[in-house]
């Protein structure tokens, strides 16, 4: 019997770690392949695609049967050529009828950006009247002199709202974290009176997502959590749960900074 071929350990690790590098571009053309497939087999709107996708299937397994009968029987290389023509036959049909190549040029990108542009600004947090202290544009503004700050030291939330035009054109747009300026950062000294967030609660919707813990510095710090679909009716919240407490005004827990941190899909007709 000939000894079977085995893979070099060292080639699987190789090829282990190639893939781990380049998960961003490999990402990116499985994508725009699948989106291609899709497209080639999608032959109508009352078919079901996992039927022509099942098509497919079969007329691949067809080729791998005769290919695999004609080595291990050693039966006629004739055999291969039918169901290798049948399959053949059945792309051309598809191409044909669907044009994939016309019908839709997509380019598939993905992307992280801190989600300035997703959050509808017109709002005031839950339980409070609207006015100065509490606006969301305060902790959108790239600004150290404005702040939004608590009624009470811990318990208070933060929502968020999500406008629907920066979602088009985009899909699996996810939160996958928050990007915080910690604090009143007006001047050194309100930074050291007012309280702090030392924990938050993130909320998708009223349900607990995660509780993660928050650097007390008063420059910019990431905070990252589990990545959450969210979408344009959704509302994030963050609710400040432990605080790390001032010298003066320990009542009330500042932030000067906080925007969620975005990650996308983009899906563009190319011209």
């Amino acid at each position: 019997m000939k000894k079977k071929r085995r893979i070099p350990k060292r080639l699987i690790v190789i090829l282990v770690v190639v893939c781990l590098l380049l998960n961003r571009m490999l990402s990116i053309i499985a994508i725009n392949v699948f989106l291609f497939m899709d497209n080639l087999l999608a032959v109508s709107k009352t078919i079901n695609p996992v039927i022509m996708w099942i098509a497919l299937g079969l007329f691949t397994g067809l080729v791998y049967g005769a290919v695999v009968a004609y080595k291990k029987y050693r039966l006629s290389s004739k055999l291969i050529v039918f169901p290798a023509a049948a399959l053949v036959l059945f792309i051309a049909l598809m191409f044909i009828i669907n044009k994939p190549l016309q019908s839709q040029n997509t380019v598939v990108q993905t992307g992280s950006v801190y989600g300035y542009g997703f959050i509808s600004r017109g709002q005031a947090q839950a339980g409070f009247p609207v006015n100065q202290s509490n606006t969301i544009s305060y902790l959108l503004d790239s600004n150290d002199n404005t702040c939004w700050l608590t009624s009470s030291a811990v318990g208070d939330t933060i929502g968020f709202g999500f406008e629907p035009a920066a979602f088009n054109n985009l899909k699996d747009v996810k939160c996958t974290g928050f990007r915080i300026k910690n604090g009143n950062c007006k001047s050194d000294k309100l930074w050291k009176n007012y309280s702090r967030a030392k924990k938050l609660t993130i909320h998708l919707n009223g349900i607990v997502i995660q509780t993660v813990p928050v650097s007390d510095y008063a420059y910019w710090t990431d905070i990252r959590i589990n990545p959450v679909n969210i979408a344009p009716d959704d509302r994030l919240t963050v609710e400040i749960n432990a605080i790390y407490q001032g010298k003066k005004n320990y009542s009330q827990t500042a932030i000067t900074e906080l925007v969620p941190i975005i990650e996308y899909v983009a899906v563009s007709s190319a011209e």
